[in-house]
């Protein structure tokens, strides 16, 4: 019998499967609904060994049922949900075992052929879904609050929003540059979200899409550099978010992040449970450029660690090189821009900063050390040691301030 990669639910997502309405029988049956304790859903035969049977089971809801029952959706769309379940079963459809899975993981074999509908006569049906992908990225919620049937509207605004701020935090300093400002950034570059699955919450996106509609001068910006800026931006993410789960769940301590893998550790510490959170895991996945990262498990105990790890990390000084983008003499102050794009405002905490800041102008690249402070619109750095790196132009220069 197949059995799913990834890890095996501790506890199945349902106790019974137990037909409500069978839509296809031959000697048992092979499509059904099923409303179970939690919610609706929709069952497909896939396998079966010695007295268990094996199933594809995905969210359903009355009108998709209806939508079959009548062939106006084929039976691979009505199965393409961003999120579902294989679950092995009894005679008595009694759950034994089961798996959260995309519905990408399901070998194309086991699922029904594209285009076909419940009954002969309706022919063959356009597909609602072409190509069953995995998504760009996903944050799965799951656990503790989130396990009921109805998810809470406070719980839910919550973990959108943080999804929200943390997605748009991976992809906008790879393409900042690209744009005049970031309001501009946002009303072109587009997210495409899909149906968000509940039973804990699982929020999958596609890869950004550049409305050009939106664009005034469109030849201005190579879309195919901006596309390889996203895809880029979206391996680094879920490369360090995984080498960084697993130096936690071995037990280490990240007490070298470096100003290059800073923002992903304060995506990620963000985004984990901790043991005061709605849920206990959360399962980051997505697609990379060159080869697949696992799914990364953070449970709340990993969340506390990653927590802590970047809380001390920001009481730490800091080194962050940039260049300089703007300068107001009237504060004193000036604004690098990091190689992430990020834009950090620069603050001299002593007269011996304060007086020599003079040779700065637009352009100049620097290195920078202080206390970092974390806020909601730009950053802060209380600058200590200022050192000139190079010059505007790319000329390199060695000044200590």
């Amino acid at each position: 019998m197949w059995e799913p990669s990834g890890k095996e639910e501790p506890r199945p997502f349902a106790e019974r499967l137990t037909p409500s309405e069978v839509l296809y029988y031959f000697d048992e049956p092979l499509l059904f609904s099923s409303d179970t304790e939690h919610f609706p859903t929709l069952c497909y035969k896939i396998d079966e060994d010695q007295g268990i049977n094996e199933y594809l089971v995905v969210q359903s809801s009355g009108d998709l049922i209806e939508r079959v029952k009548r062939g106006r959706i084929s039976l691979l769309s009505a199965l393409a949900q961003p999120w579902c379940w294989v679950a092995q079963t009894d005679d008595q459809f009694n759950v034994k075992r089961s798996w959260g899975q995309s519905t990408s993981s399901i070998p194309p074999a086991m699922l029904p052929d594209q285009g076909y509908a419940l009954n002969r006569e309706h022919g063959i049906v356009k597909e609602t879904h072409h190509v069953i992908s995995a998504p760009f990225l996903s944050l799965y919620f799951k656990g503790n609050d989130l396990n009921r049937n109805a998810l809470p509207l406070n719980i839910f605004k919550t973990l959108v929003d943080e999804a929200y701020a943390s997605i748009w935090r991976i992809f906008t300093p790879a393409i900042y540059e690209l744009f005049a400002t970031e309001r501009e950034l946002r009303k072109i570059v587009n997210i495409p979200i899909r149906e968000p699955a509940f039973n804990s919450l699982l929020i999958e996106i596609e890869q950004p899409a550049i409305d050009v509609s939106a664009m005034k001068d469109p030849e201005k910006l190579d879309i195919e550099d901006t596309n390889a800026r996203l895809r880029q931006a979206n391996t680094h993410f879920l490369e360090v978010a995984y080498q960084i789960s697993k130096i936690v769940d071995m037990g280490g301590a990240l007490n070298r992040i470096t100003d290059e893998n800073f923002d992903v550790l304060a995506i990620v510490s963000q985004l984990a449970p901790t043991d005061r959170s709605y849920y206990d895991l959360l399962e980051i996945s997505g697609r990379t450029i060159d080869k697949k990262i696992p799914t990364i498990l953070i449970n709340a105990e990993a969340g506390e660690l990653l927590r802590y790890a970047y809380k001390a990390a920001l009481e730490d000084k800091r080194t962050i090189t940039g260049v300089v983008v703007e300068i107001s003499a009237r504060s004193s102050t000036f604004i690098i821009r990091t190689s992430q794009y990020r834009e950090i405002t620069c603050v001299p905490v002593s007269r011996e900063v304060f007086e020599q800041i003079a040779p700065l102008v637009t352009g100049t690249q620097v290195r920078v050390t202080g206390s970092f402070i974390e806020r909601k619109r730009r950053d802060r750095l209380d600058v200590s040691v200022l050192e000139i790196t190079g010059l505007p132009g790319g000329q390199p220069q060695a000044l200590m301030l």
